[in-house]
């Protein structure tokens, strides 16, 4: 005997509400536009970030101030950017990277809030030193 399939309720989002399926992350404004590392871990990271770009990088593009694209040599140590990325994230949670793999290559591209548009800047200076 088949049995008859019935649609479950809608859940309705509210600002600050949780859902049953994701009830440990709670809806939340826009991150903000701050990094919790002291500055020497910051400049370690950074310099992290400069020795995995060091011969990864085959062209950097901006398509607008809050997007930077990177295209990586096929050789580049994808599990190490992803790493670093996710490290990011941690300590600068405005920060988002997305590896992109496809018949064009390897993209990362950065994205960032306009308001941490110079904070990007400051990044696609070590993508292109």
């Amino acid at each position: 005997m088949a049995e008859s399939l019935t649609p479950k309720p809608k859940l309705a989002a509210t600002a600050g509400a949780t859902n049953e399926c994701c009830s440990a992350v709670p809806s939340s404004p826009d991150p903000e536009i701050a990094c919790s590392l002291e500055p020497g871990a910051a400049r370690s990271q950074l310099g992290e970030w400069a020795a995995a770009f060091t011969g990864a990088v085959v062209a950097s593009e901006r398509p607008d101030a809050t997007t930077l694209r990177i295209h990586l040599a096929d050789t580049s140590e994808l599990g190490l950017i992803a790493e670093l990325s996710r490290r990011e994230v941690a300590c600068c949670p405005f920060f988002r990277f997305a590896i992109e793999i496809d018949t064009a290559g390897i993209a990362l591209t950065v994205s960032v809030p306009l308001d941490a548009a110079s904070i990007l800047d400051a990044f696609a200076e070590i993508v292109t030193s």
